[in-house]
C-alpha cells in the first residue's frame, strides 16, 4: 500500500478503471467508439489521475462539464479527443472552438452566434465540432426534431444526440419514444444533405442494456467507475457484466476514549452512552462529503470490523462507538470499500441518506487527496 501522511483521503484502483472500460467495450460493436465521462472531477475520482490512467487508449473520447476541465484534460491527454457537454459562457466559446473541442449546441441562438464568429473572422469553419442536442422528453437542453427544418447551418454538423430520461428503469420503454424521436432529428437533417459523423443517446444503462444501443458513440458515466445505474439493473446483469468499484474512501483515529454511562456524546447531546464503552474521532466530516445524514446510523469499518457513527457528524469530525474493537490513534479506518470480510458500499451510504450513488461520490470533497493504486 502506498505511505503517505494524510489523514483522510480516496484510493482509485487503476486496474479497475482499466477493467470497467474493457467490461464496457465489450459489449459494443468494433465501429462504436467510448466517451469516457470525467465530468465532476471524474466523479470525484480525481479529473487528472483518471485521464492519465485512460489516455493511454487513443481511441477514447473524453467529455466534460465545462471548458475549465477540457483544457485540463488536453493538457495532460492531447491527442485525445474531448467533448464538453455543458453551458459554455459565449464569451469563451471561440477558444473552445480554437482548442479542438466537441461542444454541445442546444439552441438555434448558440448556432447564430457561431456563425457570427466566422463571418467576423474569429474562427474557421473547419474548426468547429459541434453536436446538436436533441429534446426528446427529459426537457432539460435540447432542440426539438420538428425545428430543424427551420434552422440555418452555417457550418458542418460534427453529431447530433439526445440524453435518455431512465434508461435504468427496466419497467420503462420510454427510451424507445426518445429514440425514435432523435432518429426523426437524424432523418430531417439527413434531407438537408447533412449526415454528422456521430449519433449518440447511450448512457451506461443503455449500453448496459440489449436493444437500446442507438448510435456510433457511447457516454459511459456512472459505470466507468464500477458503480451501478440501478440496483434492478446490477440485480439482473451483475453476473454478466462484472464491474469493479474503483474507489475507497479512508480516514485515521485521531483519539480513544473511554465514556462512562449516562455521558452524552457531540452536539445537541443525541447520542447517551448506555454502557461504558470506548469511543474513536474520526477527522473527517460533511465539509469532506461525509453526509450529516449519517449521525447515528452510519458505520465504518476498523480492524475488519464495523463500528456505529454516534452523536452528530460535524462539520471535520465524526465519533465512532469502538465497542469490543481495539483500536488505538492512527489506526486506519474505512469510510467506503472492503477489509475482510466487511465492505461499506457507495449504495450503502446512499441508501441510508436517501440519494443516488451518483451524489455520494460525487459530493467527495475535490481537495482530499487521491492516491491511485
Amino acid at each position: 500500500m502506498p505511505v503517505h501522511n494524510h489523514k483522510t483521503w480516496v484510493e482509485i484502483s487503476g486496474e479497475a478503471l482499466e477493467n470497467n472500460v474493457r467490461v464496457l467495450c465489450g459489449v459494443l460493436a468494433p465501429s462504436v467508439k467510448l466517451m469516457a465521462v470525467v465530468k465532476a472531477n471524474a466523479y470525484s475520482h480525481g479529473l487528472k489521475e483518471v485521464v492519465s490512467v485512460l489516455k493511454k487508449d487513443m481511441g477514447i473520447m473524453f467529455g466534460v462539464d465545462s471548458l475549465e476541465e477540457a483544457l485540463v484534460i488536453k493538457s495532460i491527454a492531447p491527442k485525445n479527443e474531448i467533448m464538453i457537454l455543458g453551458y459554455i459562457p459565449k464569451e469563451n466559446l471561440a477558444l473552445a472552438i480554437k482548442n479542438g473541442f466537441h461542444f454541445s449546441i442546444y439552441d438555434e441562438n448558440v448556432l447564430r452566434f457561431v456563425a457570427r464568429l466566422v463571418k467576423i473572422g474569429q474562427i474557421d469553419t473547419k474548426m468547429i465540432k459541434v453536436h446538436l442536442k436533441i429534446e426528446t422528453g427529459t426537457n432539460r437542453l435540447g432542440i426539438k426534431p420538428g425545428e430543424l427544418k427551420n434552422v440555418v447551418f452555417e457550418f458542418p454538423i460534427t453529431g447530433i444526440y439526445t440524453h435518455l430520461a431512465d434508461s435504468e428503469d427496466l419497467s420503462s420503454s420510454f427510451y424507445k419514444e426518445q429514440i425514435k424521436r432523435l432518429n426523426e432529428a437524424v432523418a430531417i437533417l439527413k434531407s438537408r444533405g447533412i449526415t454528422p459523423r456521430f449519433i449518440h443517446s447511450a448512457c451506461t444503462a443503455a449500453i448496459m442494456r440489449p436493444g437500446i444501443l442507438e448510435g456510433n458513440l457511447v457516454r459511459a458515466g456512472i459505470g466507468l467507475y464500477g458503480l451501478w445505474p440501478s440496483e434492478k439493473l446490477r440485480e439482473k446483469l451483475s453476473q454478466k457484466i462484472r464491474l469493479e468499484p474503483a474507489l475507497s474512501w479512508k480516514t485515521k483515529i485521531v483519539q480513544v476514549r473511554r465514556v462512562s454511562r449516562g455521558e452524552t456524546v457531540g452536539y445537541g447531546r443525541t447520542h447517551k452512552v448506555k454502557n461504558e464503552t470506548s469511543i474513536a474521532v474520526l477527522p473527517v466530516g460533511y465539509y469532506d462529503g461525509y453526509d450529516r445524514k449519517l449521525s447515528q446510523c452510519g458505520e465504518v469499518i476498523i480492524s475488519g470490523k464495523r463500528a456505529k457513527i454516534v452523536g452528530r457528524v460535524c462539520m471535520n469530525m465524526t465519533i465512532v462507538d469502538l465497542g469490543g474493537i481495539k483500536a488505538k490513534a492512527g489506526d486506519d479506518v474505512i469510510l467506503i470499500g472492503k477489509n475482510g470480510k466487511e465492505q461499506i458500499t457507495v449504495e450503502e451510504l446512499a441508501q441510508k441518506i436517501g440519494t443516488i450513488n451518483y451524489e455520494v461520490v460525487s459530493r467527495i470533497n475535490p481537495l482530499l487527496p487521491r492516491i491511485y493504486i
